[in-house]
């Protein structure tokens, strides 16, 4: 999904679900990786965000239905609005 704004410029995104089995228990994680597209023509790397949200949201911005099972076994935490929840910084920062 691409965005532009007069503000913020032009941004894209795109939605990531990881799901996996621990112990026999069904987990996910939902991802949203933003790119900054103003700056392509630098190729920074730093321009690329991840921020952890839940799969409900991934649901929303897609359009998409995943099972119950999936969004149940989202423990995502966090702040509500995506606003407030900052990039990781790296793999340590989700709660596996």
């Amino acid at each position: 999904m691409t965005a532009c704004t007069e503000e913020f410029g032009c941004h894209a995104s795109t939605e990531k679900i990881v799901s996996f089995v621990e112990q026999g228990n069904l987990k996910s994680r939902a991802f949203l990786l933003t790119q900054n597209l103003n700056q392509l023509e630098a190729l920074e790397l730093d321009e690329f965000r991840v921020v952890h949200v839940p799969v409900a949201e991934v649901e929303e911005r897609t359009l998409l239905r995943f099972a119950d099972a999936l969004r149940t076994a989202d423990t995502f935490a966090g702040p509500e609005a995506i606003g407030d929840r900052p990039p990781l910084k790296n793999l340590a920062e989700i709660p596996w």
